[in-house]
């Protein structure tokens, strides 16, 4: 399942930041993916990716708080992704890439949906709402949120500190 693949092509894609993004000179180093995923467009290849992610980050000797905050952030925007791809692309395969150095995570997950609003400001919604958590959810457990728009496909690229507790 785990296969090398490019990072993702910015250069095509409208920026919609959900957060200021750091000056460059403050930016981490270039993304070095240490982890890559080609995932069928399911729900139950989405749950098995959580499981290669979470094993991958136990074995780096990752506080449980950030494994669990990875996983289920990793979780919804995937399914999201899957949720919304329509069907001619749906033999099209979810790349995720997971970056780990000495104090971050980054994942990116590029995906052929026809994508989804990513409003830079959301609360949670209702609790009789059977929509709207998951933007809310990725957003509260990681420190940055980007999703990344072209007509022909997406990125969304979660990045959070390693707490060390």
């Amino acid at each position: 399942m785990s296969k090398a693949s490019p990072t993702c092509p910015t250069a095509r894609f409208v920026l919609q930041p959900l957060r200021p993004m750091p000056a460059p000179a403050q930016r981490a180093q270039p993304f070095n993916p240490a982890l890559h995923l080609h995932l069928d467009c399911t729900f139950a290849a989405v749950r098995q990716g959580a499981s290669e992610i979470r094993a991958f980050l136990h074995n780096r000797g990752l506080p449980e708080k950030d494994i669990w905050a990875c996983e289920l952030a990793f979780v919804e925007g995937c399914n999201n992704a899957v949720e919304h791809t329509p069907d001619a692309h749906t033999a099209s395969k979810i790349i995720v890439e997971l970056s780990l150095d000495a104090g971050h995570i980054e994942l990116r997950i590029n995906e052929h949906s026809q994508g989804c609003e990513f409003p830079a400001d959301i609360s949670l919604p209702p609790a009789d709402s059977e929509r709207g958590r998951g933007i809310f959810l990725m957003r509260s457990l990681m420190d940055d949120v980007v999703y990344l728009r072209s007509s022909s496909s997406n990125c969304l690229v979660l990045k959070k500190a390693v707490t060390g507790i």
